[in-house]
């Protein structure tokens, strides 16, 4: 009964929206912020839907406080950290697939900005959403580790992405892709904030500079920092391309060798999916 008395809440699209016709719906019919909901809001601006994004804001503003019980409980950290899956009132638990998941808060704002470069409403990212980045960025600043003279998520995981581990499959491994190229985003837009606002983003630069672009191995882009073997060489995901959409540093202009190892990247996902349909 409670879902249905929180009043004029403005709730974003979930996992199934208004086509579930199920008392108990598949995966809970949530908020799986590793993929879905970010695939929900990721192109509205561009087909001229922006007065619908204003419910994700809404939402996050809702639930940060609990997104910082999460941060610091489960990671030691300051600031904010949104788990793989989400309810409409709670941040849930993480579950065995999204565990180790760190950036799905940096993938959410990353569209905010997206909404904001599109809508040029000033008012909406200084009230909304540059606090809600500064929060994220506060979570990272303590998150990252130095390895090999860069920083670093110490973990992570790839979206439902497992590799194997001697006669063992893991969702969790070394830093990923997806968490690298989204840290790097948020901060790229923070400097970017900070300069509109007429505020100080020196810090924001520290950060940036020593954060690498991700691992390639054989001429294509590695999905985590240490070597690994993936258990589906076919997977459905591309979330290690995160970098070159929705994100913008690897391109054929800025970082042709990255953009070729994209594309080689594909080429091994198309190879693994055939491999697959054969075996």
């Amino acid at each position: 009964r409670r879902y249905f008395d929180l009043g004029p809440l403005h709730n974003p699209a979930n996992l199934q929206g208004i086509w579930n016709q199920d008392r108990f719906p598949a995966w809970d019919c949530d908020y799986h912020t590793d993929l879905n909901l970010a695939m929900c809001y990721w192109y509205l601006d561009a087909l001229n839907l922006s007065e619908l994004v204003s419910p994700l804001m809404d939402w996050l503003k809702r639930l940060s406080p609990q997104f910082k019980d999460s941060a610091r409980d489960l990671y030691g950290c300051g600031g904010l950290v949104i788990n793989g899956c989400c309810d409409i009132e709670t941040v849930g638990t993480p579950d065995s697939v999204g565990f180790g998941f760190t950036g799905a808060a940096a993938w959410l704002a990353q569209i905010l900005w997206r909404h904001y470069e599109y809508t040029g409403d000033r008012g909406f990212l200084e009230n909304d959403l540059f606090p809600f980045m500064e929060e994220i960025a506060a979570f990272y600043t303590d998150f990252l580790c130095e390895k090999d003279g860069v920083l670093l998520p110490p973990f992570g995981s790839s979206p439902e992405v497992q590799v194997i581990r001697g006669e063992n499959r893991s969702f969790f491994a070394s830093a990923a892709s997806i968490d690298i190229e989204l840290v790097c985003a948020l901060f790229e837009n923070l400097i970017a904030a900070s300069k509109i606002l007429g505020k100080d983003g020196g810090g924001y630069e520290t950060v940036l500079a020593r954060l690498p672009l991700p691992k390639m191995r054989n001429g294509a882009i590695s999905e985590f920092w240490e070597d690994y073997t993936p258990a589906d060489p076919g997977h459905r995901h591309r979330s290690l391309l995160v970098g070159l959409c929705p994100g913008t540093r690897i391109s054929a202009v800025k970082t042709p060798d990255w953009a070729a190892a994209a594309y080689k990247t594909i080429k091994n996902r198309h190879a693994g999916e055939d491999s697959m349909s054969i075996g």
